[in-house]
């Protein structure tokens, strides 16, 4: 398998996901696995930037693009072992992270109900939506949304939501990751406007629905976010009798 692996760093990098990075890429290199490495920092559209690397991995050779955002940390071996996954699947995989808050979930969502999550275990869940933060995209996926576009005997190649056309920038790209409305599957009669991750996965399902998209959780990830810390909570607790001097 060669690897074509994409951080995106617009604004800067968290100085976990950078430790974090260098130490897969040390286990890539003694593992003798061919990669290209592009670091997406010049854009802060993140729908463009995505796009812009998808289009470089398709001229590429590699057979699977990774994503990996700024603010992700994960142990070594995780990133190799999800791009394994999706290797070997020939679908998309994800890993499973919290919103960058509290009770808020996590960044994908799963198809099904009810469904009992261990992080750590290996485990796949099959995602109706799966999150760009740290996730592997076989080569088959990207082809087959593309030749659904540009191939005009494709049955699908009409749809004016789901297209894909090619634009203008320093060099040409595709806009994979153009953000897209559709159906709710969850409140019928209503659309979701989707954010460009899961517009991707939507592209992806209506370009072949019998290819599954899946959630993994054997990595244990981190989503780094800020926290404002404001006066009202700086007020110290009483020191314990021990601590206090007499």
């Amino acid at each position: 398998m060669k690897l074509y692996l994409a951080p995106f760093s617009y604004g800067g990098m968290h100085p976990c996901t950078v430790e974090s990075l260098i130490a897969e890429v040390r286990l890539l290199d003694q593992k003798k696995v061919p990669i290209t490495l592009k670091q997406i920092h010049d854009d802060a559209l993140i729908s463009r930037s995505r796009s812009r690397a998808m289009t470089a991995f398709l001229e590429s050779d590699c057979d699977v693009m990774f994503m990996v955002d700024h603010d992700i940390e994960w142990n070594a071996g995780d990133l190799l072992a999800t791009a394994d996954m999706a290797h070997l699947k020939k679908s998309i995989v994800g890993g499973m992270y919290s919103m960058r808050g509290k009770n808020q979930g996590c960044a994908g969502r799963l198809k099904g109900e009810k469904v009992t999550v261990h992080i750590g275990k290996d485990q796949l869940h099959e995602a109706e939506f799966v999150p760009g933060g740290f996730t592997a995209i076989p080569r088959v996926v990207v082809e087959e949304v593309l030749e659904a576009i540009v191939t005009p005997s494709h049955p699908k190649h009409t749809s004016p939501e789901m297209r894909v056309v090619e634009c203008l920038d320093y060099v040409p790209f595709y806009d994979f990751f153009r953000c897209v409305t559709v159906a709710s599957e969850m409140i019928p009669g209503k659309m979701e406007y989707l954010s460009e991750d899961w517009a991707f996965g939507a592209r992806a399902r209506w370009a072949n629905p019998q290819r599954k998209q899946y959630l993994w959780s054997e990595p244990v990830l981190t989503h780094h976010g800020a926290y404002g810390y404001v006066m009202a909570e700086a007020a110290q607790p009483v020191a314990p009798a021990s601590l206090v001097r007499p």
